[in-house]
């Protein structure tokens, strides 16, 4: 659970308070009593089944195994960025070849 779970379960519970204690004028203990306590039931069964669904390893097991796959792929991107700058200036020298036979085409024509 996150905080923003947090926060919509106490406006549920804030919502139930007003919702059940106008009604409850003979009895407003059930409104004061019950709410609160269905409601950290509540709350307690959601956050054991999220805990029950988080993975078995240690936070710092998780950390390190994200680190290693940022690692992973910043070595990728570096070797991507070499291959990218080969193909510049393979495309620039390109360019200059092409530049350089349509110059020295006209400049046959014209003697």
């Amino acid at each position: 659970m996150d905080g923003f779970d947090l926060t919509v379960h106490l406006l549920v519970t804030l919502f139930a308070f007003l919702a059940l204690g106008p009604g409850m004028e003979l009895a407003p203990f059930i409104a004061l009593g019950v709410v609160p306590i269905v409601s950290l039931l509540i709350l307690a069964w959601r956050r054991r089944r999220g805990l029950a669904t988080m993975l078995p390893e240690a936070p710092g097991e998780l950390d390190a195994a994200r680190v290693y796959e940022i690692e992973a792929r910043l070595g990728e991107l570096e070797t991507l960025q070499e291959r990218f700058l080969e193909l510049e200036e393979r495309v620039d020298f390109a360019e200059r070849l092409l530049a350089r036979e349509t110059e020295a085409q006209r400049l046959g024509k014209g003697s």
